[in-house]
């Protein structure tokens, strides 16, 4: 609460004076540090306050202050009408997300079926649902009632619809939340396609941004105007390359000394950060972790130009096995990109991650999975070490878990998925002033009838919940 808001409340209390009588000023001041549901509250009183309510520094106020997960964008693209609607869907969210028993609120299916092995699908923002198939990519707005139609198609007619080559990458070019690189592999010949897609009021709209070789590509990853293509394994001496969507270059980097084989390079793990490229590679009971930084590209490099080999600027173990891995947090830059520069650190600083690891274990048992809030120390000197800032081990038993996360300013909302079963477990983790975290573990309670195969998407900020059940089915839950 402000000091005038503060002031304020001592005054009436010592005055016996009523909230309404207060000038405006004070009045929006007090409603911006109170939650959603209380400033709703307030519209009961009088005239005077319900008028207040609606007004957009109010509900600005009380959108700065929250510490609830909200869209992570500019306050003035927001109506104050929108302010609220994102605030109040906050509430019921952390009310749901963090009572006894989750579950979901409503429970639909999307109204396709869909081929058996012949599509790949993810949903952006966790409102727009797209759909891979061998004649293109289609979007549908699961916010709309009617989601028969899809609201925008790409017709390319030697699409290649495997699991785990539809990939997104949210704000494309710092655009925006409503634009969107979308990547899709094709056969005939055997590419990757880079879209940009836009979503927003004036209607959707996709076009090709670029197309890559995509020779002997076995996974594609994207994060933050990056896509790293991983190739079948040629030589221990071989390069990898990574690409950078906006200036349509592409940089190289060392292949983990320690891989040796093609399962050895399945068996890595890729972290994309704003400022760095993590490489991990898990051995039985530690995780070996290079640490590359990215250059700071604005425009396309020069034909003829040599492309960039980027070096690797630091190195460290976590103490164990990562089993997936997602970023939490990593502040940017504030400075203009130049692509002579790499984002090399000159002061100490920290990266989140949400992790899950195999515990250690003996040889007379096996492991068991835990989930870790962890932060990866960088520091000028080439220091690569680890905080375990939290964690909790999954009952789960040894079984296929999948993980998928939202978070903003230090609150996360966590699914983690375990086949069979499926078990769904939802995790609610808060970074205390202190930088010390909570973390609370709940059972998701769904429908009996519901018999998932794999989590195709979680969004915090909606509270939507997508799995793919069976193989042609598509279930959308909504905690919100």
């Amino acid at each position: 609460m402000t000091e005038r808001a503060l002031a304020a409340k001592l005054y009436i209390m010592g005055n016996d004076l009523r909230l309404e009588h207060l000038p405006l000023d004070i009045i929006y001041e007090i409603l911006g540090c109170l939650s959603a549901g209380d400033i709703i509250r307030t519209r009961r009183v009088c005239r005077r306050l319900w008028s207040a309510t609606f007004q957009q520094s109010v509900w600005g106020s009380a959108y700065k202050l929250s510490d609830l997960l909200l869209p992570d964008e500019s306050l003035l693209t927001h109506s104050t009408k929108q302010l609220e609607l994102c605030l109040v869907r906050a509430e019921k969210l952390h009310l749901n997300w963090t009572s006894s028993e989750p579950q979901p609120k409503v429970q639909r299916r999307f109204p396709r079926t869909l081929p058996v092995y012949n599509f790949d699908a993810g949903v952006i923002s966790g409102r727009y649902l797209q759909v891979a198939e061998h004649n293109g990519i289609s979007w549908y707005d699961l916010d709309l009632g009617d989601t028969q139609r899809p609201i925008m198609t790409y017709p390319c007619l030697n699409t290649f619809p495997t699991s785990g080559y539809l990939n997104f990458c949210e704000n494309a070019n710092g655009e925006g939340s409503d634009v969107v690189w979308v990547s899709f592999l094709t056969h005939s010949p055997r590419k990757i396609c880079i879209l940009k897609a836009t979503f927003g009021n004036n209607g959707p709209k996709v076009q090709l941004h670029t197309e890559i070789k995509a020779r002997n590509v076995t996974a594609v990853q994207m994060g933050y105007d990056w896509l790293l293509p991983v190739r079948e394994f040629g030589s221990q001496n071989g390069l990898m390359d990574f690409f950078h969507i906006p200036s349509c270059s592409t940089m190289y980097f060392p292949m983990h000394e320690k891989v040796q084989n093609l399962s050895d390079l399945s068996n890595m793990k890729f972290a994309i950060t704003p400022r760095f490229l993590f490489l991990m590679f898990p051995l039985r009971n530690e995780t070996l972790v290079d640490v590359y930084p990215l250059p700071m590209l604005s425009g396309t490099l020069l034909p003829g130009a040599t492309p960039k080999l980027l070096a690797r600027s630091h190195y460290g173990i976590y103490p164990h096995a990562i089993s997936d891995i997602r970023v939490m947090a990593d502040p940017l830059p504030s400075r203009p990109f130049d692509e002579s520069k790499c984002h090399t650190p000159s002061k100490t600083g920290s990266i989140s991650f949400l992790a899950l690891v195999y515990l250690k274990r003996s040889p007379t048992w096996t492991s068991k999975i835990g989930l870790h809030v962890l932060d990866a120390i960088v520091d000028p000197i080439q220091t690569l070490s680890f905080i375990t800032r939290c964690g909790t081990i999954l009952n789960v038993g040894m079984v296929t878990t999948s993980l998928a996360l939202s978070a903003r300013a230090g609150t996360c909302l966590a699914v983690t998925h375990s086949s069979p079963g499926p078990i769904i477990m939802a995790h609610y983790i808060l970074k205390h002033q202190d930088s010390t975290y909570t973390m609370s573990v709940k059972p998701i309670k769904c429908h009996k009838e519901l018999k998932s195969r794999q989590m195709l998407s979680f969004d915090g900020v909606r509270g939507r919940l997508c799995l793919i059940n069976g193989w042609t089915y598509i279930d959308i839950l909504d905690f919100a």
